[in-house]
């Protein structure tokens, strides 16, 4: 977490539990739909400062910080961090980064 020092902020993504407790039969995906929602949100925060130039990195190395982030930031035990985003000033350009082929990473099955 030293690393990140210079950030001019940092964002903690916990996971969505609010409807847990009312809807226990459907437990199982709400624990789905909590990692889905964080992850678009931490997609779209992303977009968001991106598009006004700002740069951000988004860690996910969670149990690990969990502790430190709680005694950090006054974090409840029951918080649950999902991601941690630092942002600020772009020191560099993102370097360029090698992609596996749509062919590869999508199956595309037609109905006949």
């Amino acid at each position: 977490m030293d690393g990140f020092a210079a950030a001019a902020g940092s964002i903690l993504f916990s996971r969505i539990s609010m409807l847990s407790s009312h809807y226990r039969s459907s437990l199982r995906p709400m624990r789905t739909i909590s990692r889905h929602s964080t992850a678009i949100a931490q997609y779209a925060v992303w977009l968001a400062l991106a598009e006004k130039g700002i740069g951000a990195n988004l860690q996910h190395y969670n149990p690990l910080i969990d502790e430190d982030i709680r005694t950090e930031w006054n974090v409840t035990p029951s918080w649950k961090l999902r991601a941690h985003m630092n942002f600020g000033a772009i020191l560099s350009p993102a370097s360029e980064k090698a992609f596996m082929g749509d062919e590869k990473r999508f199956i595309v099955a037609k109905q006949s």
